[in-house]
């Protein structure tokens, strides 16, 4: 059984505490980052996506672009070979850089 990591966010008033298997994606905007749950909630926090990324790639998240952060448990289907796409379980879909797929490929396998 993998390690359940905690992702702290703080938000303007309020530190919220998630475990990593809650979160689908973070996704950042400038200097402002958007962790989604599974839940459909959406917390803002001012931390950067390195950081991030940092803390969660050795429990199953990978950098698929510039903007955006997958927990991998939570993809549904990807598609390599045309369009570099990703499908969440939730029917979200995201495009995968041509300097990240690697990293997909290598989760794949």
């Amino acid at each position: 059984m993998k390690n359940r990591m905690r992702i702290t966010i703080k938000e303007r008033d309020r530190t919220i505490s998630l475990l990593s298997d809650d979160v689908t994606h973070i996704t950042c905007s400038g200097y402002i980052s958007a962790v989604y749950t599974t839940d459909g909630k959406i917390y803002r926090s001012s931390k950067l996506l390195k950081q991030y990324e940092e803390e969660l790639t050795d429990d199953g998240f990978v950098r698929i672009n510039h903007s955006t952060l997958i927990n991998f448990s939570t993809v549904k289907n990807v598609k390599i070979e045309k369009n570099r796409r990703l499908l969440l379980n939730d029917e979200q879909e995201f495009i995968i850089s041509r300097s990240k797929i690697y990293k997909v490929r290598k989760l794949i396998k």
